[in-house]
């Protein structure tokens, strides 16, 4: 039986914080109102949540020898012990 190590500290607080975004992304899109034609309403409280996890991912480490990463590759990284690599073709 192939068992997973258990998570670190640092992998932990990195689904975390996703988990946090995912949540905030799902607030602002569920409060969310159509305001007709291709406007919406969004409440300043759920955008002003979104862009605080959007934030925490931009604290992430970004330590990957050679590379300038983005917020979302930030989080990869942090947990490629857990994914392993990319699929071929993925960016």
């Amino acid at each position: 039986m192939n068992e997973q190590p258990a998570l670190t500290e640092a992998e932990l607080a990195v689904v975390e914080t996703l988990l946090n975004l995912a949540y905030a992304a799902w607030g602002l899109a569920d409060n969310t109102e159509d305001s007709g034609g291709e406007g919406l309403t969004v409440e300043r409280s759920d955008f002003a949540l979104l862009s605080k996890h959007l934030d925490a991912l931009d604290e992430l480490p970004d330590d990957k020898p050679g590379y300038k990463m983005g917020e979302a590759a930030k989080a990869r990284w942090a947990l490629r012990r857990v994914l392993g690599p990319l699929p071929p073709n993925t960016k």
